[in-house]
């Protein structure tokens, strides 16, 4: 174990001792903390996101200190701790790796992956359960889940024919999800609004995109074109709150028609 690990080991222990510990952290438990481990996962997404260094060497922190403290409360508990957790992550790297630790062979990814499940079966961890859903966490952010869910069902022959059954399908969630909202039943709304949304994921997965990530591009475009409007408008003297649609839309289309000449 290097120094720095030790070191900051032994600084989680004394900020959790029960008489001379920091009051905040001696009141944890593995479940209050998950909300922040949930927190700086996507603090450390962001930073990557921006390719800034800096942050990004932050936030791995940050999420260090999430598991550091996740192992020193099962250390108290005399559950587990932090080497046991490193150890069984070594173990289950080499043994998930025999292409790399031992004489398998892998020539591409879908090798890998195949490697992979198989590895699995022989540790148990796909054993038969009660559905073929199993093992899709309720955790999850819901496009990654509804993404693992419709991939659960593909494999097991619950699966569309072409792509464009879908886009029917998403055709007919629209107009289910326009008769909701004629009825103005705010339940139905709901309902009719995720089955959109559930099409949707599943039309990424046809297409070989993270839903995740192209919803985040759009976010970052939104907000991109947003502030480059905001800031022709504050150039015509205008404020933001004051300004006409129409006004809005011809500084939204110059700032689409910058991005295109760059």
């Amino acid at each position: 174990m290097t120094s720095q690990i030790a070191r900051l080991l032994e600084i989680v222990k004394a900020l959790r001792h029960p008489e001379t510990g920091c009051p905040w952290d001696k009141e944890q438990t593995l479940q209050t903390i998950t909300k922040y481990t949930i927190e700086e996962t996507y603090e450390l997404v962001d930073a990557i996101m921006r390719d800034d260094t800096h942050d990004i060497e932050e936030e791995l922190g940050d999420l260090l200190l999430q598991i550091c403290l996740y192992a020193e409360i099962g250390s108290e508990t005399k559950k587990f701790d932090f080497e046991s957790v490193a150890g069984k992550l070594a173990d289950k790297l080499i043994h998930r790796h025999p292409h790399v630790f031992g004489d398998a062979k892998a020539d591409n990814s879908a090798d890998v992956m195949d490697i992979w499940a198989e590895r699995k079966k022989l540790e148990g961890k796909d054993k038969p359960k009660d559905s073929a859903l199993d093992g899709v966490k309720q955790g999850m952010p819901p496009l990654l889940r509804a993404r693992k869910l419709q991939d659960k069902a593909a494999a097991n022959g619950f699966e569309w024919q072409k792509l464009d059954h879908i886009f029917e399908k998403l055709q007919e969630e629209i107009a289910e999800l326009r008769e909701a909202v004629a009825t103005k039943s705010q339940q139905e709304i709901s309902d009719e609004y995720g089955d959109v949304q559930f099409v949707l994921a599943n039309i990424a997965r046809w297409l070989k995109l993270d839903a995740e990530q192209v919803l985040q591009s759009a976010n970052n475009k939104f907000e991109r074109r947003f502030r480059g409007m905001e800031t022709i408008l504050k150039q015509q003297q205008k404020e933001l709150k004051s300004s006409t649609l129409d006004d809005m839309n011809i500084a939204w289309d110059e700032v689409k028609r910058a991005e295109k000449r760059s």
